[in-house]
């Protein structure tokens, strides 16, 4: 339709209403189409308009289904591209609300591995400050008291029940031992050979034998020894 688009109607046809209907749908064609009503403008109606509704445009005579072909087939690409439109704000909206869906995921897996890394960070902390709590109380423990421990042994052995360690073996006078074979201290040396111990026990040891051996009935009596 060009810009010079004359439709001729009457307020009386039906048909004529339910075009304005139509035309009412297509706000884009607006001041590119004049109605003229019969009723309001019979005089400017050509002699060619024999019917209701008719259109004349750039001398072109448009009868009445031509128009609504035209009108209807219009509506039907405003609501196709009506249709495309929403899908694509729709689409929009959905690749949006993803990308935000997405986007809160990552950001709370970030948080998740920030609290981990934190609580790790936090439990290795701890450990440290315990394994370090417990270098310094095992380094602070208190050192055992030595004083008094050692009261009666002094150097010089005199307070001791054995020898002194400082080289100095004289020092026995209040020793419970005896030397053997060394210094008594004026004490004379044993004769162990001579003193009749070894002959005494001898002698013991053969009584004993010969009682066994009456009480085993294995002897006479008055035996010659």
């Amino acid at each position: 339709m060009s810009n010079k688009s004359n439709i001729y109607i009457s307020k009386k046809c039906p048909h004529c209403i339910k075009l304005l209907g139509l035309l009412g749908k297509l706000p884009e064609l607006r001041g590119s189409i004049n109605i003229l009503s019969l009723e309001d403008n019979r005089d400017m109606f050509p002699k060619i308009i024999e019917r209701v509704p008719m259109m004349i445009s750039n001398g072109e005579v448009w009868n009445a289904d031509e128009l609504f072909k035209i009108l209807e087939q219009k509506l039907r690409e405003r609501s196709n591209i009506a249709q495309q439109e929403m899908g694509q704000q729709a689409e929009k909206a959905r690749m949006e609300s993803a990308g935000q869906q997405a986007m809160r995921q990552q950001q709370m897996g970030q948080q998740q591995m920030g609290q981990q890394q934190m609580g790790q960070q936090q439990m290795g902390q701890q450990q440290m400050g315990q394994q370090q709590m417990g270098q310094q109380q095992m380094g602070q423990q208190p050192e055992q008291n030595t004083e008094g421990m050692f009261d009666g042994y002094t150097s010089s052995g005199s307070d001791l029940m054995f020898a002194s360690l400082d080289g100095n073996d004289n020092i026995v006078s209040d020793s419970m031992y005896e030397s053997i074979g060394g210094d008594n201290n004026g004490m004379n040396n044993i004769d162990v050979a001579n003193d009749g111990y070894l002959s005494k026990k001898a002698n013991k040891i053969d009584n004993d034998y010969e009682t066994m051996m009456k009480e085993r009935g294995e002897i006479r009596p008055n035996r010659p020894r």
